[in-house]
């Protein structure tokens, strides 16, 4: 199991680098103009236990944590099962870097330093309505201002816009129509083989037939 887990790895990302054999995985990606590094890390209860990516220089991202740089918000780590395919977790979230480009974590603290004198700004109010408890703002919405916030609670089309539009959701739907894609392959071709046994039979029967009628 855990082989076939590292298989999925080399199958659904490009350039892995092995650190260490079974335990450690590197790949490398653009992110804007930059080069980013996920280090995967297997314990020794993988694949009954998650995953460790830690993502290298740190991003400023909801699902990155700022003081260790792993990736701890993302849903395939949130969401992970022993049934889940390793490979298309780092999938999933270098695509998300990709597509959606982090500042690091050191350039958008310089700029929140350089605005910190203002005591209140509209990023505070933001941040405030967003997420109150403090928890991980895995959707984004600490980026929309009170307006924005107000009209994804009242309207259900602008609400749906958006989460079809998080990075996430949609890398999931690519991958759901992906595997939609190979079931109707799969059942095309089942289908196929079905007609091809069906006409041997026949001709196969009309051949006893023959045969019988030969004896006769």
């Amino acid at each position: 199991m855990r082989r076939r887990q590292i298989d999925t790895l080399k199958i659904f990302n490009l350039n892995v680098q092995e650190v260490k054999e079974n335990e450690e995985y590197l790949i490398n990606f653009d992110s804007g103009g930059r080069e980013i590094a996920i280090n995967i890390i297997l314990g020794a209860g993988f694949p009954n236990e998650k995953p460790k990516l830690i993502v290298s220089p740190i991003l400023n991202h909801p699902w990155v944590n700022a003081n260790t740089g792993e990736v701890e918000n993302a849903p395939g780590i949130l969401n992970y099962t022993i049934h889940s395919d390793l490979g298309r977790i780092v999938q999933a979230v270098s695509r998300e870097f990709e597509k959606h480009p982090p500042a690091l974590l050191n350039e958008s603290g310089s700029n929140s330093h350089q605005n910190g004198s203002h005591s209140t700004t509209e990023q505070d109010k933001r941040n405030a309505a967003a997420s109150p408890s403090g928890e991980p703002d895995v959707f984004g919405l600490q980026a929309l201002t009170l307006e924005e916030l107000a009209r994804l609670n009242s309207d259900e089309d602008y609400l749906e816009g958006f989460i079809e539009k998080l990075g996430f959701v949609h890398n999931q739907s690519n991958e759901m129509e992906n595997l939609m894609g190979q079931i109707e392959t799969i059942a095309t071709e089942n289908l196929a083989k079905r007609q091809l046994i069906m006409d041997r039979r026949e001709k196969l029967e009309q051949m006893v037939l023959d045969f019988k009628e030969l004896g006769e």
